[in-house]
């Protein structure tokens, strides 16, 4: 691989450090300790993940206005704000939804939020968390039709392959 920092050893070091070790640590290993070799992979790491951010983004997209498309099925169109869809919802997941009511709320000056802009705010990994919601949701309704590609059509394994493939996409 071509050395992107020329011989700049001083650049090199400036750069290890504010990246961090721990967070070169796996490129510094996989580089056998060589910096330069470390950078290029973590560079390389960089554009492969730039390459799929467009496939992660639309998954991402898809995901949400499926499920709130569901929610607003189930509960109503303001289901962020239906008492029968929060109690339903743990602790971590209720506070994700307060918090971004209450970010937007400040953000848009106005009240109630718009469900849009709400289901637009959570982010992926609360959707993620919403297929783990055994009872009393019914996903079985939005789930896809068996197919080669998903063997069993049930919400374990659903929401297995989500949380694969979000927390994937998270850790680069």
């Amino acid at each position: 691989m071509q050395d992107i920092f020329g011989n700049d050893n001083n650049f090199k070091e400036l750069l290890k450090n504010s990246l961090s070790i721990p967070r070169l640590g796996k490129y510094l290993n996989e580089g056998k300790g060589d910096l330069t070799h470390a950078l290029e992979i973590y560079r390389w790491n960089a554009r492969l993940s730039q390459s799929l951010y467009i496939y992660v983004q639309a998954w991402e997209v898809c995901l949400r206005n499926k499920l709130s498309e569901f929610l607003t099925w189930k509960y109503n169109a303001t289901w962020p704000y239906d008492p029968r869809f929060t109690r339903n919802l743990n602790r971590n997941d209720n506070t994700r939804v307060r918090d971004c009511i209450s970010r937007q709320e400040s953000d848009r000056k106005m009240q109630p939020v718009p469900t849009s802009a709400i289901v637009a705010d959570l982010s992926a990994g609360f959707w993620v968390s919403q297929l783990s919601y055994e009872i009393p949701y019914g996903w079985q309704y939005i789930t896809p039709p068996k197919s080669s590609h998903m063997k069993t059509g049930s919400m374990r394994e659903l929401h297995a392959r989500c949380a694969t493939t979000f927390w994937k996409s998270e850790t680069g």
